[in-house]
């Protein structure tokens, strides 16, 4: 029996270790004959492969033929895996019908819809078949990288987590959500909680990107894992666990709410050429913020027995610094006799 496969288009070839076949044996019978040959399944021999030196006459397996050392397969060609016996032996190669057979391939390669079969002991011609043997090309592209990528830092910022890797990622052919878990734990907590991801990942170079269904605040603390997927034999990156995530959003704008505020009167020094004049300062408490920090505030206040918070009257403020409960501003209006609501 024969089976086909077409290497991937790597300049520099690939070097071949094994190939693995899938046998399925219903008594005792000798380990077959496994060649690779080029062109066609009569083709020029490239190489004779070694097996084990007995098989499991009780059930269907994988089985791994060794490639001698050195062994070189070129870009973009066609092989075919020739497996044979002698006429006494019961050799029972395992097929598949369906089309699928190189799903999990590298780049580039596949393997043939369809295998071929002749006698046992024959030399004559193959004859075609629908079905295709299973088989597994091992080795890896000459002059590649064979050092997997690693994480070197993650951030994020609401809902966007970028993260960066030492090395320029090839896409995959498929890349999911569910292949990574973001935690976050709120600041005091202890317990992280998983943040639901949207979206699909995406690759830009050496960056990931995933997308946040929640956004997280300045003061969750966030980490980032990754499960390697099992299927493939690519360079692919390793899993990592836990790995910290510096959060780079903002803190959030919270109106402050004026709890009280007082009127005091105090005199100015005089000014040459002028009466003193007095001015006041006006008094405003407001309660802390329990998740957020304050960095800035405003305030503003109107004359009169009734004030319209809508209206041009109110003046806005930006205070000079950035105090936990309560300020004390200097406003320059006379409020002898009036009414004076701050906010």
């Amino acid at each position: 029996m024969a089976q086909g496969f077409s290497t991937g288009s790597n300049a520099g070839g690939y070097t071949l270790s094994s190939i693995e076949i899938r046998l399925t044996t219903l008594g005792l019978w000798a380990v077959p004959n496994v060649e690779l040959v080029t062109g066609s399944a009569t083709g020029t021999l490239v190489a004779t492969l070694s097996g084990p030196s007995s098989l499991d006459s009780s059930t269907t397996k994988n089985y791994t033929f060794t490639a001698p050392a050195n062994t070189e397969l070129s870009a973009s060609t066609t092989y075919f895996v020739k497996v044979s016996g002698s006429s006494a032996a019961a050799l029972n190669w395992t097929a598949v019908g369906a089309d699928a057979e190189d799903n999990t391939s590298a780049t580039g390669w596949s393997i043939a819809n369809g295998g071929k079969w002749r006698s046992a002991g024959s030399t004559g011609a193959y004859n075609d078949v629908t079905y295709s043997f299973m088989l597994r090309v091992n080795g890896s592209a000459i002059g590649s990288d064979t050092t997997p990528p690693s994480f070197s830092r993650a951030s994020v910022n609401g809902a966007s987590l970028v993260m960066t890797f030492d090395e320029n990622l090839a896409p995959p052919a498929s890349l999911a959500n569910s292949a990574f878990t973001v935690k976050k734990t709120p600041s005091g907590g202890t317990t992280p909680t998983t943040v639901p991801l949207s979206g699909t990942p995406s690759i830009s170079d050496a960056t990931v990107t995933l997308t946040l269904a929640a956004a997280v605040v300045s003061t969750d603390t966030v980490t980032v894992s990754y499960t390697k997927p099992t299927m493939g034999s690519d360079n692919k990156l390793a899993s990592f666990t836990d790995r910290a995530v510096t959060n780079n959003t903002p803190a959030a704008t919270v109106p402050i709410k004026v709890t009280g505020f007082s009127l005091s009167a105090r005199l100015q020094g005089e000014v040459a050429g002028s009466t003193s004049f007095p001015s006041f300062n006006l008094g405003l408490q407001w309660t802390d913020l329990e998740d957020s920090t304050i960095t800035g505030y405003k305030y503003r206040y109107c004359e009169g027995a009734s004030c319209d918070v809508t209206a041009a009257s109110w003046t806005a403020i930006m205070g000079a610094d950035a105090p936990t409960t309560s300020s004390t501003e200097s406003v320059g209006s006379d409020f002898a006799g009036k009414t004076v609501t701050a906010q």
